[in-house]
């Protein structure tokens, strides 16, 4: 599948290296959209529930561990407490997975798209966007879903609190990953939804071909014949020599890789033009 990534030039410098391309991993309560993974919790949970619960994410700070508890006090501190919605379920959820955001061809070619993407993820313009191929069998990217309603649980219906045991708590948690306000639709974004302990990803540290990143980043690394091709951002004159740019790139093991330019058109919208070694 053919999707895309703007970036910072900082960014492309530590995601393009010796013949590998790295992408940073992010979190859900990592991105801009404040409502992101954030779902709507309705209804009561049954005794066995909020049983479960309780021992499940440890509340300590509210239970002794050990204490027994009576079904009302059980039920304040899980429902009324509203720990469900408040932390419980979106901590977990938060420290489980891992995701890379990525744009389809269709956002590319919608100028509208296309425009401000260069704007609100490669430094106004002054990075890049790079163009990708991932394999299919490899790797499963899912829609974005634009909504007005948010994702919505009744815990009536959820027999576990573990949604890796709970189709109904899992279905829930997915809606969550892949539902966003209309608002975002320009983005048509794709994403690659990963466990924090998927074999795809890689702890990477300073030391790591990852430069500058912290001991508990997780990135994405993939092979460099994934990277087909990149482009340049309009307002990238005078931050960097593009010869060479594109000769330190191609040295560094992306020989195949085709470079273009944004530039300015005559409406409101991007051209691109072709660059070649000198």
């Amino acid at each position: 599948m053919r999707v895309y990534k703007y970036m910072s030039l900082t960014s492309f410098g530590k995601s393009v290296l010796g013949g590998q391309v790295f992408l940073k991993t992010s979190r859900p309560s990592e991105f801009n959209d404040p409502y992101e993974g954030k779902g709507v919790i309705v209804g009561d949970p049954s005794v066995a529930f909020a049983h479960e619960w309780v021992k499940a994410f440890s509340l300590e700070q509210i239970v002794e561990e050990g204490k027994s508890l009576d079904e009302d006090t059980l039920m304040r501190i899980v429902c009324k407490g509203n720990m469900v919605g408040r932390f419980g379920w979106f901590n977990f959820f938060d420290d489980l997975v891992r995701i890379v955001c990525f744009c389809s061809p269709d956002a590319v070619l919608r100028p509208e798209s296309d425009l401000l993407m260069w704007s609100h993820y490669a430094d106004s313009g002054r990075g890049v966007r790079l163009e990708l191929e991932l394999d299919d069998s490899t790797f499963s990217l899912k829609d974005i879903v634009y909504s007005e309603a948010r994702p919505k649980l009744d815990l009536r219906l959820v027999a576990h609190c573990d949604p890796r045991t709970d189709p109904v708590f899992a279905k829930f948690l997915n809606d969550c990953i892949l539902t966003k306000p209309r608002a975002w639709a320009y983005e048509l974004e794709k994403r690659l939804v990963l466990s924090k302990d998927s074999d795809q990803l890689r702890y990477a540290s300073p030391m790591d071909e990852y430069k500058g990143a912290s001991e508990c980043d997780l990135v994405l690394r993939l092979p460099g014949e994934c990277l087909k091709a990149v482009s340049l951002g309009a307002k990238m004159d005078n931050l960097v020599n593009t010869q060479d740019l594109m000769k330190k790139v191609r040295n560094d093991g992306f020989g195949h890789v085709k470079f273009a330019r944004a530039i300015f058109g005559d409406t409101y919208a991007y051209d691109y033009a072709n660059l070649f070694d000198d």
